[in-house]
């Protein structure tokens, strides 16, 4: 992000936002890894630079609540594949959504959509959903969860947007 902190108006007037540090507090992008950091430079950078080339991520909101433990996969008889990956549309194919413990208490609302098409939800609080789907598209995922308002009713945010997973009509 090119986070310059403020943006000229006019002459010497400009409009200042928050350090950048309070706004990664915000929101974060996460990567998804098979292996834990070692605490070596060079492996852990080709560890963080692997999941980012393969799509291996996911945004959260994490001022709403710690997203760490998310997952978005799919599997059939074929493979598996993680948020980025591609799999081939077969019948069967299971589509998995894996919650952190604190979705309960944020009743977290799981929605599945297939290309921009909302086509599953799940019950508020479900840790784990499963969807099944055989037909070629673009998965993603995007867990929401209701936020108090100073006036009104509650309103419903986007607490993480997972990356896709592309499912195509050949084999990948």
């Amino acid at each position: 992000a090119d986070l310059h902190q403020a943006i000229e108006l006019w002459g010497e007037e400009k409009m200042v936002f928050p350090p950048a540090e309070d706004v990664m507090r915000i929101a974060r992008n996460h990567i998804v890894s098979a292996r834990p950091f070692s605490g070596e430079f060079t492996a852990d950078s080709a560890l963080v630079y692997g999941a980012i080339r393969a799509g291996h991520l996911y945004v959260a909101v994490d001022v709403l609540g710690d997203s760490t433990g998310f997952m978005f996969k799919a599997s059939n008889r074929e493979a598996e594949a993680w948020m980025g990956d591609e799999i081939r549309a077969a019948p069967g194919t299971r589509y998995t959504v894996e919650l952190p413990a604190n979705a309960r208490r944020l009743e977290a609302v799981v929605r599945v959509l297939r290309n921009g098409i909302e086509v599953a939800q799940s019950a508020a609080g479900q840790r784990v959903y499963h969807y099944v789907d055989d037909r070629p598209g673009v998965y993603r995922v995007e867990v929401t969860t209701m936020v108090p308002t100073a006036f009104g009713p509650d309103r419903e945010m986007t607490w993480i947007y997972a990356n896709p997973i592309y499912a195509r009509d050949t084999a990948v």
